[in-house]
């Protein structure tokens, strides 16, 4: 588990070394972008498309070490992560997810 508090500086970082399966398409996500300023919420939502994927696989461990992350996320002092977790991560799971998928892959048991 993350101890360490979540913030807009250290936010990707923490997601990277977490979660090294979404290295790769973290770096094609960077070449896309290459010089051009981004937002967190805009990095987060490369986050939350890897989550889905891993929502589809049913991979019960990574989930719910995913949702550990979102709730620590969820409860920082940092508006910006707060934000990007709510209007960019769940929404986009959510809008990407079919209902029935929803349903199936409830990943709302992961959040406390």
């Amino acid at each position: 588990m993350i101890k360490q508090s979540v913030t807009t500086e250290n936010c990707m970082e923490l997601i990277l070394n977490n979660f090294p399966d979404f290295k790769k398409k973290w770096e094609k996500y960077l070449e896309y972008w290459g010089d051009d300023e981004r937002i967190l919420g805009i990095d987060v939502t490369e986050f939350s498309r890897y989550a889905v994927e891993i929502i589809r696989s049913n991979d019960q461990h990574t989930m719910k070490k995913m949702f550990d992350f979102v709730e620590k996320c969820l409860n920082s002092n940092d508006e910006d992560v707060i934000t990007a977790f709510t209007t960019m991560f769940l929404e986009n799971i959510q809008n990407v997810l079919t209902p029935q998928e929803l349903e199936v892959y409830s990943f709302a048991t992961y959040l406390g």
